[in-house]
């Protein structure tokens, strides 16, 4: 049966029907009607640690958390996004990975996550570059170690995030581009030469740029400045207002522009959460009644609690870009960057994940969240 979903298309203003029949966008015409909202893509988010309680490398991890996430997502206009699991024991991580492949056995839930994003354990141990991932199972690239880790998410790894200056490092990578997985660079302090080995080797994401780094560093030899002049690398930036300050979203923007700028809201279990003081991950955080969350033990932040359509508003207000844009970096971009061609566009053909919300002084009002698969 032929739904229709009526809005002003979000890159031309120009009110259309979106029809779809069996889960997919069949035509996307003229209306003559006037709605007072937009219409775009569902957002996809390539970092969600967890949400509302429930985290991916949490002990106990069930179906039913996974379920529970995917709904609360969907009530902040994500309808894509990858559960990202950090640094700690390979027991947990290949407990955790066999219960996200085996809710992944469900296709509705797999239309929601697409793959797997692998934040960690290979990063610095240095402090600052390692943020709030436990030292205790921090360590280096291990092939047979990743191998593991990978049959037990059912092949659904697709994206690691690791540090290029560790000992086996380039030969993951390798490995990761043999399997079509995608590698971002975070949680480092690699040399611009060790960065720019990454990225030929096949890393194509610098994650979290700006953030997962010491608060003081040399101004000429540190990580941002090879991870920005490369032109082959992408960024994800965590827009939250907190993370990055103004001057920096405006200069990473500058350099990369929209069309290879990420949003990524980066989000833990917390988010979602009443603000208080926490124990997490074996740490004393504290989630503060604006959205983020902050590690005082190392005067570091700990992820964020912000949802991602809050990173779009940002966007508008800090670098003066088009609604199109701030909604590309969160929907078009990742999509094109992890492969996902049945999703991210308002196009025929593509899947019917859609949001509609209304813009008002560069504030977003979600209004529905469309969901309408096969």
């Amino acid at each position: 049966m032929e739904e229709v979903y009526q809005g002003k298309h979000f890159e031309t203003g120009e009110s259309v029907s979106i029809h779809v029949e069996n889960g997919l966008i069949v035509a996307i015409e003229p209306c003559s009607s006037q709605p007072d909202h937009f219409i775009a893509p569902g957002l996809i988010d390539n970092q969600v640690n967890g949400y509302a309680g429930v985290g991916f490398t949490q002990p106990g991890l069930s179906v039913q958390d996974i379920r529970k996430v995917i709904g609360r997502m969907q009530n902040i206009g994500v309808t894509t996004f990858l559960p990202t699991l950090i640094t700690a024991s390979q027991e947990l991580l290949l407990e955790n990975l066999a219960v996200l492949n085996e809710a992944c056995s469900d296709p509705v839930i797999t239309n929601s996550i697409p793959g797997i994003h692998l934040e960690g354990p290979y990063i610095s141990s240095e402090d600052g570059f390692r943020g709030a991932h436990n030292l205790e199972w921090v360590r280096l690239p291990d092939l047979s170690e990743f191998e593991e880790l990978y049959a037990a998410s059912g092949e659904r790894i697709c994206h690691i995030t690791l540090a290029p200056e560790l000992d086996g490092a380039l030969d993951l990578i390798s490995l990761c581009q043999s399997k079509n997985i995608t590698v971002g660079l975070a949680h480092h302090n690699a040399s611009a030469e060790q960065i720019h080995a990454a990225v030929e080797a096949g890393a194509g994401l610098a994650v979290h740029l700006g953030n997962g780094i010491a608060n003081i560093l040399p101004r000429h030899r540190n990580p941002i400045w090879p991870q920005l002049s490369n032109e082959n690398l992408t960024i994800s930036i965590i827009a939250d207002g907190f993370h990055l300050t103004a001057d920096e979203i405006k200069t990473f923007f500058r350099v990369k522009g929209a069309d290879k700028t990420i949003l990524t809201s980066d989000c833990t279990d917390l988010a979602g959460l009443p603000p208080g003081n926490y124990s997490w991950d074996g740490k004393e955080v504290v989630l503060g009644p604006e959205g983020v969350i902050r590690y005082p033990a190392q005067n570091v932040l700990a992820g964020a609690a912000s949802p991602l359509i809050r990173d779009i508003e940002i966007m508008m207000q800090t670098v003066n870009c088009s609604l199109s844009e701030a909604i590309n970096m969160a929907t078009r971009n990742p999509a094109r960057f992890h492969g996902l061609n049945d999703r991210g566009e308002l196009a025929i053909g593509m899947r019917a994940h859609l949001i509609l919300f209304s813009l008002t002084d560069n504030k977003l009002q979600l209004k529905q969240t469309v969901m309408n698969d096969n």
